[in-house]
């Protein structure tokens, strides 16, 4: 198998290594805004962001060379931002023969000619209906890259294509199950940030007045998981999705550090939510997904007519949206 991997960041320089390792014949395209990765990778220096090497077997492409990169492959991975993906799919498509399987690691939702779309669908947009896949799961780039034992989903309509994507990946210390609910995983994908943010914000508040909030997160935690699925449903993904790799265990993952976490944290802690953001930029972690993808979100979930059945999401928002600081009882609606 060829597998191109569009988007030299973490993400999709660690999906390359269990790839070498398993000899397949990987890529890595980058675009204009990856320049000092694409020349460390090509001297063989670890990878800024992961601080490994990628494996010498991995074929490095500059900007100008999307066509060498794209030249008779099976696979491509769409590995860049969900902001970015529409157009970069659109610079993908001058080059396919259409017969390539198109994945996307990107998580969030799009804003795409006054619609709100999921990754795969603002790519496949960009590739003229190309059905389109989603890679997800509790796959933190740095330890994928330095082959910690982890575990991810492949989703795609097409069953055969699963199969074939899951072997390419198949190393011992990463774990791939394969699915259909392309829906539901990219849901699962996209939402656990903003949830990560408010369990953030009870581990922050619990240690603002020094009191154990055990109780509350774990509340807090099988609240967040259902309004997942209350959110999948209504979008037509399957509920049973948000309780496997996609959706709790990435969760899990993502609520035990990170940006989000971190920056939920900040919040619970007292401070309103700009100044969160602004002690996330001195510290270098200026990007928090799940603070982008929430405007979004909660415009879907208010189209969708299912508000009532999501709290947590809406009275987060609510603090966003007041630049104000959100305790555990106000998020739950309670005294």
């Amino acid at each position: 198998m060829r597998v191109a991997i569009i988007g030299a960041g973490a993400m999709g320089s660690a999906l390359s290594i269990p790839l070498a390792d398993n000899n397949v014949d990987v890529r890595i395209w980058g675009t204009e805004l990856d320049g000092k990765i694409l020349n460390e990778l090509k001297n063989n220096n670890p990878h800024p962001s992961l601080g490994v090497r990628v494996p010498e077997r991995v074929t490095i492409y500059n900007p100008e060379e999307l066509n060498e990169a794209l030249g008779n492959v099976d696979t491509i991975i769409l590995a860049v931002t969900a902001k970015a993906i529409n157009a970069i799919a659109r610079r993908v498509r001058e080059y396919l023969r259409g017969e390539e399987a198109v994945f996307t690691v990107s998580k969030g939702f799009v804003s795409l000619e006054e619609d709100i779309v999921t990754p795969c669908e603002a790519a496949s947009r960009g590739l003229r209906g190309l059905s389109v896949g989603a890679l997800a799961g509790p796959t933190i780039a740095s330890e994928l890259a330095r082959r910690i034992p982890t575990a991810m989903v492949v989703a795609h309509r097409d069953r055969d294509i699963v199969r074939q994507v899951v072997e390419a990946f198949n190393v011992e210390y990463l774990r791939v199950e394969g699915d259909d609910d392309v829906m539901g995983v990219e849901v699962s994908a996209s939402l656990k940030n903003i949830y990560a943010i408010i369990l953030g914000i009870i581990d922050g508040y619990g240690e603002k007045i020094g009191v154990s909030m055990n109780n509350t997160r774990g509340w807090i935690f099988t609240e967040s998981v259902r309004e997942m699925a209350e959110i999948s449903n209504a979008m037509g993904g399957r509920r049973e999705t948000v309780y496997q790799l996609a959706g709790i265990g990435d969760l899990e993952t993502t609520a035990r550090g990170g940006r989000n976490y971190l920056f939920g944290k900040l919040v619970g802690l007292g401070n309103r939510p700009s100044q969160a953001l602004e002690r996330m930029r001195e510290m270098g972690k200026g990007t928090v997904e799940g603070y982008s993808t929430l405007p979004n979100a909660y415009k879907l979930v208010e189209r969708m007519g299912i508000k009532d059945r999501v709290r947590l999401l809406v009275n987060l928002h609510q603090s966003i949206v007041n630049d104000k600081p959100v305790t555990p009882y106000e998020l739950l609606g309670v005294k």
